[in-house]
């Protein structure tokens, strides 16, 4: 027998992809992104070339409202650090300072975290803080606030009997 919380998030993701594909004209495909990037999750270092995965609109709208640094602003961030995603979320305050270093934007930052490590990471915009309440600080604390939140919601829900 199905779970309350199993089936309210179900219908949740559901209606979410319906809404995506009458609104954008397609369901988002995350799944597709996480794939395209899975080299990173190795040691491969993160490359101007690689941000055409995360922005790909043949799986999102992510150019309707985002847009990366232009290649001349951060192909030298992304060839002087390294960013161990594979260590993910051990080292994880630093990795996401030095990302930050290179996009200026945490919820760039946490776009790329999201597909690289979708276990452990998640979006962070104004609408997820909202409804989260995350605590306030620097954007890395806030993030490193949200993704607490996050896991906890997944770690419960876990002990529900269910999948998160």
């Amino acid at each position: 027998m199905r779970k309350a919380a199993d089936t309210y998030l179900q219908a949740c993701l559901n209606t979410f992809s319906e809404f995506s594909d009458k609104k954008y004209g397609r369901p988002f495909n995350f799944r597709a992104i996480e794939i395209s990037v899975g080299h990173l999750r190795g040691k491969k270092p993160l490359t101007y070339t690689d941000l055409q995965y995360f922005e790909s609109s043949e799986h999102w709208w992510f150019k309707d409202y985002w847009a990366f640094p232009p290649q001349d602003r951060i192909v030298s961030a992304l060839r002087d650090k390294r960013f161990n995603f594979w260590q993910l979320p051990k080292n994880e305050a630093q990795t996401l300072r030095n990302l930050l270093d290179a996009f200026k934007s945490i919820e760039l930052v946490s776009f790329i975290l999201r597909f690289v490590r979708p276990e452990h990471d998640g979006i962070i915009n104004p609408p997820v803080e909202h409804v989260l309440d995350v605590r306030r600080g620097d954007a890395v604390e806030t993030y490193l606030n949200c993704t607490d939140d996050l896991r906890n919601i997944r770690e419960k829900y876990s002990r529900l009997g269910g999948r998160c």
